[in-house]
């Protein structure tokens, strides 16, 4: 929910536009609108006002604004959540909640006859070109009706009212923006590199796939970000091979992708909160395709710097019609007739397109996806004499790059929030040169310079070649190396020192942390103690040399008394003679068992400083990494024999079946967890309030049981899997669903079943 700050700020505004009653709003007295029961993700302009004002969609409820007065009809559940917000200030509307009954119509369609008539005047505000299903809209539809009052529509005017964002709603558009960046950065370009890099082929609709897990979950490519909801804005679109649509309505398909000109769109709504972006690759573009691109980037640069407050919404794209039919006239006829749209709650706001028919004007904090782009331009045989790959084919090419803009004051440029680079030596790649590297001139824009850029995948591969001399080197001396410590062992078995290795030596599990200094952390103190807690190590300077020590064979860490001058701390190991504890980990045992008799060990070391703070931190550092290394194996151990489920495979063409409001057992996390279930291609996917998932593959259920409400007090669904399932910390081979059903006259603990 929302600050009660930020609630009152938004509804003062909108009651005061709408008390005004100018032109723009049709000279409306009141505002009626519903929000759907159903929490299918669809981007609606009913759903998008609900956020604005309250910062959830509130699914089932009504609100109605009056002079005065905001009235908002919800159920029990929803009405404490509002409770918060009702710290009415000194100046501005009341704040009114109505509880209803969801099992209750005439009562319900009585509280919004009651409203109308009382508050809601001649003319009444709604959003007609929605169509909305559930009791509130048709209560409200009746009421209208039998009061004869005249029905207004605002769609347009409502969008147009929350196009401008306050800090609050900008913060959550920027945040989405820095998310969107980081995918394309790592989740999209750096797979398609390793594909080319690899010479391995992968379909659209797979890459548009992992694109969007990516948006969903930024962890998967080791993006840290702020807590809060990540998803995918719409299902990332992927297109090469000369097969091309530029528009917003395009659509993956499930071709394989092509090293020619590859165009991704993706976006991320954090926090309900939408950033979209655009770009265009190319592999072994040939020099009228970098022209061209030179000349797009010019468009673009050229439409940014008249995007400025006060001027017409629909000038963009009569500027940038200008703009190329006085330089470039001959790419007229490949010019889209819209150059993006005013991004909100709902993403797409029909009422701010940028093309020439918007008579609107841009105002200070309006957010814009700014759309620039060619479809479908021609490439001839003769620009592709010197072609390679699979650019050759192609007789047929588009490009587009598309970004979030925050507008600003009318004498400053908009402010672009996706910051990743469009300039051509990091969206080109040549990985099919033959011969020497040709050099041509471009004609345009570029000067002075080689167009031809040093292809980043060839660069890798010959800083590849020498490191694989390096390797194979140190491989030889490893080598050597095995071979002089097995001739030693052969030397204390003869000698009877050693009394007999374990039976089950060959199945040791060596720890190596490292496998070779270069992979040591380049940040390394020379006389500290570095604790590297992606590498399970920490590293202790002995004689002047840092050296690493696995987490696993530190037994304790004490840090005794200081004294006057100076803070110590004590590092004890284990060694063979010793009894060990069962805090040691069964790797280590196996270790000290068979190299104890044969090896050296090191028992205890004392360090000393006269900074206490230095040794404090590392005596902490290495407790939490002993902490998280004993319950990485404990997790280990508890997930040894667990089957990995396959991939679910979501619904994209169709409706999704859906049951809201479900408590799952056993619970993931608390004492209760409740949630969505939703049923997908090849399995069910549960979604609760913290955003929590459990996948159910129908290929892992052995059995499926239902329970009717049939003098029970709940409708029930087991099922009994074939293999188990981790879920919170335990695993489980039973999974159920269940929702409780009771009278409509009995009031239960939870108050969202009546």
């Amino acid at each position: 929910m929302l600050a009660p700050i930020t609630f009152w700020k938004r509804l003062c505004a909108l009651h005061d536009a709408v008390a005004a009653g100018d032109e723009c709003w049709n000279h409306v007295d009141s505002i009626a609108v519903p929000v759907d029961p159903s929490d299918e993700l669809t981007f609606t302009k009913s759903s998008a006002l609900f956020i604005h004002l309250f910062g959830a969609e509130l699914h089932g409820s009504m609100m109605m604004l009056c002079k005065g007065t905001l009235h908002v009809l919800a159920t029990e559940e929803n009405c404490k959540l509002l409770e918060p917000l009702d710290t009415k200030p000194s100046t501005g509307p009341r704040l009114v909640l109505h509880r209803i009954c969801n099992d209750n119509d005439t009562v319900t369609h009585d509280i919004v006859a009651g409203l109308l008539k009382d508050h809601g005047g001649r003319r009444v505000g709604r959003l007609e070109r929605m169509h909305f299903h559930g009791m509130l809209a048709a209560s409200l539809d009746k009421a209208i009706r039998s009061a004869g009052v005249e029905s207004v529509d605002i769609t347009s005017v409502l969008g147009l009212s929350m196009s401008v964002k306050d800090d609050h709603a900008l913060t959550g558009f920027r945040r989405a923006a820095i998310i969107t960046h980081k995918v394309l950065k790592h989740g999209f370009v750096r797979l398609v590199e390793d594909v080319f890099d690899q010479a391995r082929s992968i379909p659209h609709e797979k890459l548009a796939t992992h694109v969007d897990e990516c948006c969903e979950d930024p962890s998967k490519v080791n993006i840290k970000l702020p807590q809060g909801h990540y998803e995918s804005c719409y299902f990332p679109i992927v297109q090469s091979g000369g097969d091309y649509d530029i528009r917003p309505s395009a659509s993956t398909n499930d071709a394989m992708l092509s090293d020619d000109v590859i165009i991704v769109s993706l976006g991320v709504r954090y926090n309900f909160h939408c950033a979209t972006m655009a770009r265009t690759f190319f592999v072994d573009p040939v020099p009228k395709i970098e022209n061209t691109y030179a000349i797009l980037m010019e468009l673009q640069r050229s439409c940014l710097a008249v995007m400025l407050a006060g001027r017409r919404v629909g000038s963009i794209a009569e500027h940038g019609n200008a703009f190329i039919r006085q330089k470039y006239p001959h790419l007229l006829k490949f010019l889209p007739k819209s150059f993006g749209f005013g991004l909100g709650l709902d993403f797409r706001e029909s009422s701010m397109i940028l093309n020439s028919k918007n008579q609107r004007l841009f105002a200070p904090n309006m957010v814009f996806n700014l759309a620039i782009g060619f479809h479908d331009l021609e490439l001839a045989d003769e620009h592709k004499q010197n072609a390679q790959g699979s650019i050759r084919k192609l007789s047929k090419y588009s490009m587009l790059v598309a970004d979030t803009v925050v507008i600003r004051s009318p004498e400053e440029p908009p402010e672009v929030i996706t910051k990743h680079s469009m300039e051509w030596k990091d969206v080109s790649y040549f990985i099919n040169e033959k011969g020497d590297h040709a050099n041509f001139t471009p004609q345009g824009a570029v000067e002075g310079k080689s167009a031809l850029v040093n292809s980043r995948l060839r660069e890798r591969a010959n800083v590849g070649n020498a490191e694989r001399t390096n390797s194979a080197r140190n491989e030889k001396q490893a080598e050597l190396m095995r071979q002089k410590i097995a001739v030693r062992r052969n030397e204390c078995r003869s000698s009877g020192s050693q009394q007999g290795l374990s039976s089950s030596h060959k199945n040791v599990a060596e720890v190596n942390a490292y496998h070779s200094a270069k992979e040591y952390p380049g940040d390394v103190p020379p006389s500290e103690i570095f604790v590297d807690m992606q590498g399970q190590t920490f590293f202790a300077p002995i004689n002047g040399a840092q050296v690493p020590f696995h987490i696993s064979m530190v037994k304790n860490v004490v840090q005794p008394d200081p004294d006057r001058t100076a803070t110590y701390l004590r590092l004890n190991f284990f060694t063979p003679g010793q009894t060990l504890s069962k805090d040691a980990a069964p790797a280590t045992t196996k270790l000290i068992e068979e190299h104890g008799q044969s090896s050296m060990f090191i028992k205890e070391m004392l360090y000393r400083s006269r900074e206490s703070q230095r040794l404090t931190a590392a005596y902490r550092m290495i407790q939490e990494l002993r902490k998280r290394f004993r319950q990485h194996a404990a997790k280990a151990a508890e997930e040894a024999d667990l089957i990995p489920q396959e991939k679910l495979v979501k619904m994209r063409d169709q409706r999704i079946p859906r049951m809201a409001d479900l408590t799952m057992r056993p619970f993931i996390s608390g004492k209760k967890t409740m949630g969505t279930l939703e049923a997908h291609t090849n399995g069910l996917r549960f979604t609760s309030k913290k955003h929590e998932i459990v996948d159910v593959m129908f290929a892992n259920i052995k059995h499926s049981l239902f329970q009717p409400c049939e003098n029970e007090v709940m409708v029930l669904v087991h099922f009994n899997l074939r293999n188990p399932l981790l879920i919170g910390k335990k695993k489980t081979h039973d999974v159920q669903f269940f929702t409780e059903v009771n009278e409509t006259d009995v009031q239960i603990r939870d108050p969202r079943h009546t």
